[in-house]
């Protein structure tokens, strides 16, 4: 709406005389609109190492501009200016709105460990009389950001533990436990103390265990450090050795033999572990000296169950437990015995064969003999046993022509062929030796040349190169062909654009390459003629 207007005023008397008068009129404003917020709520960030007076930022925002609590007043002057008033005691103490840009401002400083964020309520009103208010409140948070400002803390001061004799390798001793602050992943490590390298901590863990059993002191003091990266705290663990020997108190076996199936999560008990030697009320304690999630035992009963936790055997097909057992009392003392448990992990048909050296290519003369070999195939299982065991069959295909051998994969000739530049397209399957077994097919194509024709040792060649690969460097293949007529070979490239990226050597058939290579340019694809 206009502010101002510039009026022309004409007069006429009777006579037809005229005057003209010039009139401006100012509209003066009236506070007759309240201030109103262009958004509903506002979401902003800040350090918490940053300067009193700083800015809040705006979130994502790679140009870092501030935060600004938009509001739309019409009105001019007073009745235009605008009040902000946070209602929260706590934010109104460490924040400050900027009254003409709407910008957040901190008074005090932040800390991330005390305040992750801020969330409050914000009102805006003008300064007319009367003010006027707006009807609803801008919602406003304000995210702190961490900064690494806080050392790792350990969770107890320190650390004795006793460690009795004999022991092993692997030995739980102690676990060793940090908290930061700032929430940064705490790294474990000995820095002194270690004298033959007889412990090992874990760096994320924190787990303590032996490893070199040649103990020359009876007592060792390690300091262990805890670092997030920038700042690092240390802690004093004494270990004290302790050899308990007792000729009568001993475990039934010298060493357990027990099994667990692979693939279930039933919990179930392998086995029971017990000691001769205790008196008929004596309080004999069992524990696993090099603990795993797996197993777990009974401590007054000396039975190890599964965890429920699955187990397969082709990534662990054994694993190793110490268990001790120890009593104590005033009377008798320390009674303590050691044992080893051997657990293996038997195996159930969960995988199939799986063919390696693929693809399956293969050229064959015209007038090869009864019983020719042309090639193999080879298939692998992962399980165990008659599950392992591979055997193949020609599934599909010529079977009047080809044979594969049942246990070599080997793939020959029953009777002569005839007629070059054909192709016969056969499946293989490997299947086995389970109950119930299981199969893995794979094509096989076979193309029948004349007997003049080269052959090549392979009919398909793969090679990776680097994406930094110096030009004119050979690549790491070796392309090999035969003249069953023992003539003298050259080597070319067929395909059109090979020639852009590749040159052969048409004596020895290596490639080179000669151009500048590029990551997106992936995978080529190019055929090789003989001459």
């Amino acid at each position: 709406m206009n502010k101002l207007f510039n009026l022309t005023i004409k007069g006429t008397n009777m006579a037809s005389e005229s005057s003209c008068q010039n009139i401006i009129v100012h509209v003066l404003d009236t506070n007759d609109n309240p201030p109103k917020f262009l958004e509903n709520e506002y979401i902003g960030t800040i350090s918490e190492s940053a300067n009193l007076g700083s800015y809040v930022q705006m979130v994502d925002d790679n140009k870092k501009r501030h935060l600004a609590l938009n509001v739309h007043d019409p009105d001019v002057g007073f009745n235009g200016m605008l009040q902000y008033k946070i209602i929260d005691d706590l934010a109104s103490n460490t924040f400050k709105i900027d009254s003409s840009t709407g910008a957040i401002k901190i008074l005090r400083s932040l800390d991330y460990e005390r305040n992750t964020n801020y969330s409050f309520l914000v009102s805006v009103s003008d300064m007319g009389k009367p003010s006027l208010y707006s009807n609803t409140k801008a919602h406003v948070i304000i995210l702190v950001s961490n900064v690494n400002d806080c050392p790792p803390v350990f969770k107890t001061r320190d650390h004795n533990v006793t460690l009795f004799l004999p022991t092993f390798e692997n030995v739980y001793v102690t676990q060793i436990a940090a908290d930061d602050a700032d929430n940064d992943i705490i790294r474990y490590d000995i820095v002194d103390g270690n004298n033959q390298e007889c412990f090992q901590i874990h760096p994320l863990t924190g787990v303590l265990t032996t490893r070199n059993l040649e103990f020359n002191y009876n007592d060792y003091v390690l300091h262990v450090r805890a670092s997030d990266g920038l700042y690092s705290t240390i802690i004093l663990v004494n270990i004290k050795l302790l050899p308990v020997v007792n000729s009568n108190f001993v475990f039934q076996k010298k060493i357990y033999e027990f099994s667990a199936v692979e693939n279930t999560t039933k919990v179930v008990t392998i086995g029971l572990t017990n000691v001769i030697g205790n008196t008929l009320n004596e309080n004999v304690e069992y524990r696993i000296l090099n603990p795993t999630d797996m197993f777990e035992i009974g401590i007054t009963s000396g039975a190890i169950k599964t965890t429920g936790l699955i187990f397969d055997r082709e990534q662990q097909d054994m694993y190793k437990l110490f268990v001790e057992a120890k009593s104590s009392s005033d009377d008798t003392g320390v009674h303590r015995a050691t044992t080893s448990v051997y657990i293996s992990v038997l195996d159930i048909n969960d995988n199939c064969p799986l063919f390696v050296n693929m693809p399956y290519y293969a050229s064959v003369s015209v007038g090869y003999t009864k019983g020719s070999v042309i090639m193999q195939v080879k298939a692998i299982d992962l399980d165990s046993g008659e599950n392992g065991e591979v055997r193949y069959e020609l599934r599909k295909g010529n079977g009047e022509l080809f044979k594969v051998d049942r246990k070599t994969g080997e793939l020959s000739i029953k009777q002569s062929i005839e007629g070059h530049n054909r192709k016969y397209d056969l499946t293989v399957a490997a299947y086995d030796g389970a109950v119930v077994t299981c199969s893995t097919e794979v094509p096989v194509q076979i193309k029948v040349i004349d007997r003049s024709m080269p052959v090549f040792e392979k009919q398909f060649y793969s090679v990776s190169v680097k994406e930094d690969v110096e030009m004119y460097s050979a690549l790491f293949v070796s392309i090999q062909a035969d003249s069953p007529l023992n003539r003298k070979l050259i080597y070319t490239t067929s395909s059109d654009n090979a020639n852009q990226y590749f040159e052969i050597d048409y004596r020895t058939g290596s490639l080179s390459w000669v151009t500048i290579i590029n990551f997106k340019m992936q995978c080529f694809y190019f055929s090789q003629r003989l001459e």
